[in-house]
């Protein structure tokens, strides 16, 4: 004599919330992780009573300029990157206490940045010089 089992219906799982929980995790391990390394580049400023004062006597800052083809140019003579922090020691011996750093329109930000993580290491200080350029007016 065969018993039988009684048949049993297939339910089928609902998805949906599957889903929706995996999307939920997944939107929440985007939002609360870092996918890129993010530095900060320090940038001297000085007062502007310092700069009066200072602007009073004789100049003793240097002009370094990142021109927009990513040549650089020191107190207007063309210099090169391997050699600038030796001219910048030797500037430093002339009596030279700071660096203006300064670019041209169109250079490159990141040979800007880069720049001014090379000179960290000279032995002068560096101070960043931006200009505003009035567009419309004469």
């Amino acid at each position: 004599m065969a018993i039988r089992a009684p048949h049993r219906i297939k339910r089928r799982l609902p998805l949906t919330p599957l889903i929706d929980v995996i999307f939920l995790l997944l939107l929440f391990f985007m939002l609360s992780s870092t996918f890129l390394r993010f530095a900060a580049v320090d940038i001297a400023t000085t007062p502007p009573s310092a700069t009066r004062a200072a602007s009073s006597g004789p100049s003793r800052t240097a002009l370094l300029k990142l021109r927009n083809d990513g040549s650089l140019a020191l107190n207007g003579a063309t210099v090169s990157a391997d050699g600038l922090i030796d001219q910048l020691g030797t500037l430093k011996e002339t009596g030279i206490t700071q660096i203006l750093l300064s670019s041209e329109t169109g250079a490159s930000v990141q040979d800007l940045v880069t720049l001014m993580e090379h000179l960290k290491t000279g032995p002068l200080p560096v101070a960043l010089s931006a200009s505003r350029v009035n567009r419309g007016t004469p």
